[in-house]
């Protein structure tokens, strides 16, 4: 599943166009490690000669290597500078290209939308798209690349060791025991067991770090819907729900995080511990030899360090446990929600055959249990005529445009349409950010149409829009009122003039003098029209009118009456 789970998030960038130049960056990468390395390296050898020439009061030698570690700090600084550039470059292209097949994945087919209709686990997809792609991408480069450092400064302090630490000798009932390399082998079973103990003790981070996620995310949504709804939860003085629901949120936001920092706790412990022994246990188990001269300050500082190379390249996995509890969290939580979206059913067309105007057979949106909302509907609008849909609240109307829109998942009977040319105008209606001037050319996913200045100016006239500035930028879902949101709706349907139009109660915030204007305007222009609304003056507006009725329930038995018996 490991490997399964990385090719998914790697080949958004690895294996799609350009890859050679993502490659080709990564090499670079790999390469300034490569240099990090030698420095490292040549730091250890130079620790023989600069301790030595101390001990021998050597001035001429001392100012050697003093100069020496100048020039390698000067290059160690240029590799680690180099490094991070690269890094950071590739960081941006991988986040680039994932966050965009994330967001294309969820937009497809309507993904957003339709997932609402289904049992699914993923929780915050804008948190998975914004959040978990950065930090996948910004851990699996990190921990990559400082495990392969790590890896090759075991191998290339494991050859030193092995030449410098010399042979251990002792007697064990009276056999002379001799272990070549000793220093070695014993760095090899303390990073062992230190990286076991980090293990067992650090292994429920990875839980709870994808819990802490979702409970930060939880808490934001629950800030952010305040922010959006502030004039609705102000007016109903709804703020005392809204801090009993925000601060349940933050509880168990604060208690998860609470067992995540006493994990923290002991796996600090563990670390702090590890790599203080780590410093003075080669010095203790060396320093008899270097008072017995045996070898010199220079030999023992080099041992020291070549121990302190190998003990922290093979601890890679105590120092680094957080991060890769995180980083295994954010990937799962990131896969499980690419599955997800890839596992939900195709939408059924209930579209049988493109025509002008609309026509229905025995259709009808059915619920979860596989029942029709309304009674079926079986009827032909021709091009240019204006249907007009009513029926008691929470009958099904709305659902009946959302199916014939393609976004219902059940459905009975047949349609026929032209969707290319359909446009919804909902009761609140869809502002994107921008200026009016693109909104109301705007006629679908990318299209846009050209308009005559005299024609917009006339329909802004008839919507009573003119003291709107067109080209300006703003929010404006939320500077725009109700009813200057939905003239603004029909002012756009006006110029872009779709071969057919829904309206679900898209004038239900107008006036009946500004209603009648735009409905006379649509008529005039032809338009195929299906309205939904409640109003009785919609009716004298289009040319049909028909009543959705709920689906009759069959009645239940009636009880029979006891009877009593005396005797």
């Amino acid at each position: 599943m490991f490997i399964q789970d990385m090719k998914l998030l790697a080949a958004p960038y690895w294996s799609a166009e350009g890859r050679r130049r993502a490659w080709l960056t990564l090499a670079l990468a790999m390469l300034a490690v490569a240099g990090i390395i030698a420095i490292q390296v040549r730091w250890n050898e130079w620790s023989l000669g600069f301790y030595n020439s101390l001990q021998s009061l050597d001035a001429a030698a001392f100012g050697y290597h003093v100069v020496e570690l100048l020039v390698l700090d000067v290059a160690f600084i240029a590799c680690t500078m180099a490094k991070f550039q690269v890094q950071q470059r590739l960081l941006i292209s991988w986040r680039e290209k994932l966050t965009q097949a994330f967001l294309g994945k969820w937009l497809d087919s309507q993904r957003y939308y339709r997932s609402r209709f289904h049992s699914v686990t993923y929780d915050n997809p804008d948190q998975r798209i914004a959040e978990d792609c950065k930090i996948f991408v910004e851990q699996t480069l990190d921990l990559g690349l400082n495990l392969l450092q790590a890896i090759i400064l075991v191998v290339l302090f494991s050859m030193i060791m092995w030449r410098i630490s010399g042979t251990l000798e002792f007697e064990v009932a009276g056999h002379a025991v001799a272990i070549p390399g000793y220093m070695l082998w014993l760095a090899l079973i303390y990073a062992v067991i230190g990286s076991g103990i980090a293990h067992w003790i650090g292994k429920p981070l990875i839980g709870l770090n994808f819990m802490q996620q979702r409970r930060e995310a939880d808490f934001r949504f629950g800030l952010t819907r305040l922010r959006e709804d502030a004039e609705n939860v102000a007016l109903s003085r709804g703020q005392g729900w809204e801090s009993k629901q925000l601060l349940g949120q933050l509880g168990l936001l604060l208690s998860n995080y609470s067992r995540l920092v006493r994990s923290k706790k002991h796996l600090l412990g563990i670390n702090a511990a590890y790599e203080r022994f780590a410093f003075t246990l080669p010095l203790l188990l060396v320093s008899p030899r270097f008072f017995s001269r045996e070898i010199q300050l220079g030999q023992l500082t080099q041992i020291a360090s070549a121990f302190g190379e190998i003990q922290a390249s093979l601890s890679f996995l105590i120092r680094s446990y957080p991060q890769i509890a995180e980083w295994r969290a954010t990937k799962t939580r990131l896969c499980s929600f690419w599955r997800e979206l890839e596992a939900l059913p195709a939408p059924v067309d209930p579209v049988t055959r493109r025509t002008p105007g609309l026509r229905l057979h025995d259709f009808a949106p059915l619920n979860e249990h596989g029942l029709p909302l309304f009674e079926p509907l079986t009827l032909t609008l021709a091009p240019g005529e204006r249907l007009l849909l009513r029926g008691p609240s929470g009958v099904g109307k709305t659902t009946l445009l959302r199916s014939l829109a393609g976004l219902w998942p059940r459905h009975q009977g047949s349609v026929e349409l032209d969707r290319e040319g359909l446009l919804i105008l909902p009761q609140r209606p869809y502002l994107p950010n921008g200026s009016l001037h693109e909104l109301l050319h705007q006629t679908g996913e990318t299209g846009a149409i050209e308009i005559d200045e005299a024609r917009l100016e006339a329909v802004l006239k008839l919507t009573e829009l003119q003291h709107l500035p067109l080209h300006s930028t703003d929010d404006w879902s939320r500077r725009l009122s109700p009813g200057e949101q939905q003239r603004l709706a029909m002012a756009r349907a006006l110029l872009i003039r779709p071969p057919l139009l829904f309206l679900d109660e898209a004038t239900s915030g107008l006036d009946d003098s500004a209603e009648r204007r735009l409905y006379e305007a649509l008529a005039a222009s032809d338009i195929t029209l299906v309205s939904i609304g409640h109003r009785e003056s919609l009716g004298a507006y289009h040319t049909c009118v028909i009543d959705v009725v709920p689906v009759a329930l069959p009645s239940a038995p009636k009880p029979i009456p006891s009877t009593t018996l005396e005797f």
